[in-house]
């Protein structure tokens, strides 16, 4: 009786492990699709800022060329 019992607290044991596992594999993946989705919409803030910066360069220019 007492053999089962261990085999069967050892069997919990692993399955609670391997569940933990999982989790911490979702959450992590959740974490990274997190900074992507982050990272990406900086850079597109980022790459308009420039964007509008170099319009106002070259207009300056042209303006003073002319």
């Amino acid at each position: 009786m007492v053999s089962l019992f261990r085999t069967n607290a050892r069997t919990t044991a692993a399955q609670r492990i391997e569940h933990e596992r999982g989790a911490v594999m979702v959450e992590y993946t959740l974490l990274v699709a997190l900074l992507v989705v982050v990272a990406i919409v900086s850079l597109r803030e980022l790459g308009n800022t420039t964007a509008t910066q170099f319009v106002a360069i070259v207009a300056a220019v042209s303006g003073i060329a002319s």
